[in-house]
């Protein structure tokens, strides 16, 4: 999987202590409590106490059994706000040129952002991924 982090997540991540863990997802619909939205297992926020604890030995001990298959959408999902944004995901592309092409978009895309917001305006948005 490839991510570009662009800025650090875990100050974001660790703000509610009563959650146990996070995952990420590849179309988040605006609900956070949601079952809707569609998980990426490609990264977990998990806070070690028992009951993470019990449910990653019962992940561990079902391995090799598949829960659910996962659909594809594209090069994921753009959001729609910067300021929330902490890292992007290119494992929906399909190819190492699709996955860097698009990538890089994202790296112009978000440089164009930070000077934009330096400056007090905010009319930014992601540039289509054509590669995916």
């Amino acid at each position: 999987m490839d991510v570009i982090w662009l800025r650090c997540p875990f100050p974001r991540l660790s703000q509610n202590k009563s959650i146990d863990l996070q995952v990420s997802v590849d179309g988040f619909n605006g609900d956070q409590w949601s079952k809707a939205n569609p998980l990426n297992t490609g990264f977990y926020f998990a806070r070690s106490n028992n009951k993470t604890i019990v449910l990653y030995e019962a992940l561990y001990a079902k391995k090799d059994i598949t829960l659910a298959k996962k659909s594809k959408i594209g090069f994921c999902q753009d959001s729609r706000d910067f300021n929330v944004v902490s890292t992007v995901h290119a494992n929906c592309c399909r190819t190492i040129r699709a996955k860097l092409s698009d990538l890089t978009v994202v790296i112009h895309d978000w440089s164009r952002y930070k000077a934009t917001a330096a400056n007090g305006t905010m009319t930014i948005g992601w540039t289509k991924h054509w590669h995916a």
